[in-house]
């Protein structure tokens, strides 16, 4: 919404838009970008979950994930564990 709130602005203000003393363009090269990169993250979450899912799922058939995905070998005990903090700063502290 920014970045097209930005170019509305800049086409509206004819040539004077388009000049560098406006400011204009430089906030419109700035701005540019961050949908690609909010597109760009939201695939490679979704890339990571189903890397992820696929992981579990082959330790759900007995075949044991290596590296740094060990830990999900043991995720049923993870997600059984309680933990004991009583305090935000508790739960936060490593």
């Amino acid at each position: 919404m920014c970045y097209e709130g930005i170019d509305l602005i800049r086409t509206n203000c004819g040539g004077a838009g388009f000049s560098a003393w406006s400011g204009l363009p430089q906030q419109y090269f700035d701005y540019s970008p961050v949908p690609t990169y909010e597109g760009d993250n939201t695939v490679m979450a979704q890339q990571t979950f189903n890397y992820i899912e696929k992981k579990l799922g082959k330790i759900a058939k007995g075949v044991p994930a290596p590296g740094i995905f060990k830990y999900l070998n043991e995720i049923e005990k993870f997600c059984s564990l309680k933990s004991d903090a009583k305090t935000v700063d508790q739960f936060l502290d490593i």
